[in-house]
């Protein structure tokens, strides 16, 4: 939880498996807190992941990479619900199947999602790159009013609701790049 040492100076206590930094080194902690946090998987049969143990209140940016490319993450509706001040959410190398209803519910001030398959900084011949066909489920996406970017880019996409991007009313930017789209109307 967020607290506070010295009576005015903050303090951040990260997650295990997670590091933290500013968002901008002159503004401190004033400025937010960029989380970036090392699992297996998102909610995996091995393991439950419990977003709601990062300090809400100060973290600004959140990037999940997921080191066990064939175990399958999963996201419950309102995953990310009790970090309200987040602006910026990335997921690299966490395989999903598919988003379901009211997975973002909560993130009003989400800006910018992105969502990658493959660990963006690991090029080497051992990447393996998902191609397990992926869902977007109906409502999906409710619950991001503020959100402009979206870069689902590098996932197979199976299919997404025809209106479910009408629930993203602030996107500007959208990034489906080498994307194999299966079906938009399933």
């Amino acid at each position: 939880s967020d607290t506070f040492s010295g009576g005015s100076s903050p303090s951040y206590e990260a997650p295990d498996d997670c590091e933290w930094h500013f968002v901008d080194d002159l503004k401190g902690y004033s400025g937010g807190i960029s989380l970036t946090c090392h699992l297996t998987a998102i909610n995996s049969n091995m393991e439950k992941t419990n977003f709601s143990v990062i300090p809400s209140k100060l973290t600004r940016k959140l990037r999940v990479i997921c080191s066990e490319a064939l175990a399958l993450s999963r996201l419950e509706p309102s995953s990310f619900s009790s970090l309200t001040n987040l602006e910026e959410l990335a997921s690299e190398g966490c395989r999903f199947e598919h988003f379901p209803a009211l997975a973002f519910e909560g993130l009003g001030r989400l800006r910018k999602l992105t969502i990658h398959t493959t660990r963006m900084h690991q090029l080497t011949t051992d990447t393996v790159v998902s191609t397990s066909p992926f869902a977007i489920g109906i409502d999906a996406f409710v619950g991001m009013p503020s959100l402009i970017h979206l870069d689902l880019s590098g996932i197979s996409l199976r299919s997404i609701p025809p209106s479910e991007l009408c629930h993203l009313p602030s996107l500007r930017h959208l990034d489906f790049c080498l994307l194999y789209t299966y079906d938009a109307t399933d």
